[in-house]
């Protein structure tokens, strides 16, 4: 527990004054408020709403989130200090879940200034808190999907931009597949849907909690998670690395 706890600090304190972590968190909140005030007409309306918010983020989750997890890995094996933990009997497990804590924690810290858009809104009439903090949830068990996918692809990838692509394009996939099941006889469309990132995000935007898609959301990311462990656990091995 200790050396996790370790790691997780390392890993938030590292990527927290990081210069691409400035762009990240600079670069969501920027196109998100573009998109909600000026190319959706908000002030039009003239109501509490946020779901503009909810509609345009998982994307941006997608294309910004790779970039807070492909160096992870990345980086410690070209500083050849990914070797130098394992020599010094690191549990894989504390070296996966501590830097999944850590960047998570991170990702939890950009989440935080988004509470500012209820607060401001809601001057403007009664604002659903219940579908806002539904919404939220599904916003954050997406990203915390994400995450896992980026930390494997760091672990098993040599470069940065490979690292990133091939965190964007399954994740990417896994949530277009919902818009798939459009085009499709009902059954295929049922397992379309089953897998897809964006129906069950859609489910906490409903003001729904969905057991499923909690669940949905957890196992993935837990067996993502239990992967990177072995993954890590053959390369140490290929070291010779006891």
């Amino acid at each position: 527990m200790k050396q996790l706890y370790l790691i997780a600090i390392r890993e938030f304190k590292t990527s927290l004054i990081s210069y691409s972590f400035f762009v990240i968190a600079l670069s969501f909140y920027l196109f998100t408020s573009i998109y909600t005030f000026i190319l959706y007409p908000f002030f039009v309306v003239q109501q509490a709403n946020l779901s503009p918010i909810f509609e345009f983020t998982p994307l941006l989750q997608i294309l910004l989130l790779p970039a807070m997890t492909m160096g992870s890995f990345v980086e410690e094996k070209r500083s050849g200090h990914l070797e130098l933990m394992m020599t010094f009997q690191l549990e894989e497990s504390a070296l996966i879940l501590g830097k999944y804590v850590g960047i998570f924690s991170l990702y939890l810290l950009l989440l935080l200034p988004i509470w500012i858009y209820p607060i401001a809104v809601s001057t403007l009439g009664d604002l659903d808190w219940g579908i806002f903090i539904c919404s939220l949830m599904g916003l954050t068990l997406l990203g915390m999907f994400i995450l896992s996918i980026g930390l494997l692809m760091s672990l098993i990838s040599n470069g940065l931009i490979s690292a990133w692509a091939f965190t964007f394009f399954p994740s990417i996939s896994l949530f277009l597949t919902n818009r798939l099941s459009l085009q499709v006889e009902p059954k295929m469309a049922k397992i379309l849907q089953s897998i897809s990132l964006e129906w069950h995000y859609s489910q906490f935007c409903k003001g729904i909690f969905d057991l499923r898609s909690f669940l949905f959301f957890f196992i993935l990311t837990f067996f993502i998670l239990s992967y990177s462990y072995l993954c890590l656990k053959n390369r140490k091995v290929k070291l010779n690395v006891i």
